[in-house]
């Protein structure tokens, strides 16, 4: 069984890299660059956006734990 695997990994993974050397024949290398700064710009603005929403939701949790502090002192007082 685990031989019928892993012979179909690697004829999957022969016509993969065929189809894959087929499509990207004719890639201009100036092009290439510029998608991959473009792909790097994105990862650097999702990494950004990750961290401020973080922080939005950190001051968030802060200010309604602040909001509902004075209730929490005083409601062990009224029981």
């Amino acid at each position: 069984m685990s031989r019928f695997l892993l012979l179909t990994a690697l004829a999957a993974l022969g016509i993969m890299t065929s189809s894959a050397h087929a499509q990207f024949s004719n890639v201009d290398p100036v092009q290439a660059v510029h998608a991959v700064q473009q792909i790097n710009q994105g990862v650097q603005l999702y990494s950004t956006t990750r961290e401020q929403l973080q922080n939005v939701i950190d001051n968030y949790n802060l200010a309604k734990q602040m909001a509902s502090s004075p209730s929490m002192l005083f409601s062990t007082f009224q029981s």
